[in-house]
């Protein structure tokens, strides 16, 4: 089930029994709005973000203002 928790068993070094929590989520993007490089850089972050959550904590280094087009 999208969102729900659950715990993965996995074999590691040595036939050690262990496991993970994770959990399944989707992610749209609609290609109609930025072209393939800043498409490629928004994804590249996200998965920054994914390896390493602990960055959502950090304050961000600067603010950009959005006044629209």
């Amino acid at each position: 089930p999208l969102g729900r928790k659950r715990r993965l068993s996995l074999l590691g070094p040595g036939l050690a029994l262990g496991g993970i929590d994770t959990f399944h989520f989707k992610i749209v993007g609609d290609e109609r709005i930025c072209d393939g490089f800043g498409m490629a850089s928004a994804w590249k972050e996200m998965l920054r973000y994914i390896q390493h959550p602990e960055l959502l904590e950090l304050p961000p280094e600067t603010l950009e203002e959005d006044h629209g087009i």
